[in-house]
């Protein structure tokens, strides 16, 4: 149900009309760049439904680029743009994912519960009663 169908080459391929094949001459829903110049905007454009979303997730400091405003309005589509990791914090979740910076973290947990007492455990979680709650079996 959910996952690419097709694929294609920028540059190669015409990307806008495998995506109007692919949705029935629709566009798709959702546009990732993790590129963002004035090509690959008008390439977005091009792939997109009216009403969907381009989701920024790259950009360098200091880049500007000129939109088609007029047209991100008509066809109501969605920017939306996406914080990736700095390095440092990038680093530090490594540090946690291999055990070195993992002290600690266990005092966040605030309840352990058995499967048997879910229920209690998430009605505490919904109160404010607890931060966080491990149903254990």
């Amino acid at each position: 149900e959910w996952g690419a169908a097709s694929g294609g080459v920028p540059g190669t391929d015409d990307l806008a009309e495998l995506c109007m094949l692919q949705s029935d001459g629709r566009g798709v829903d959702c546009v990732v760049l993790t590129i963002v110049n004035a090509a690959t905007i008008s390439l977005a454009l091009a792939c997109l439904r009216d009403g969907g979303s381009i989701i920024i997730f790259g950009g360098k400091p200091g880049a500007e680029l000129s939109l088609p405003l007029w047209d991100i309005w008509l066809r109501e589509i969605n920017l939306i743009s996406s914080y990736s990791a700095t390095p440092k914090g990038l680093h530090a979740a490594m540090e946690i994912l291999s055990g070195a910076g993992y002290a600690g973290l266990e005092n966040l947990i605030s309840h352990q519960m058995p499967l048997a007492q879910a229920q209690a455990a998430f009605e505490l979680v919904v109160q404010g009663k607890a931060s966080k709650a491990v149903i254990t079996n």
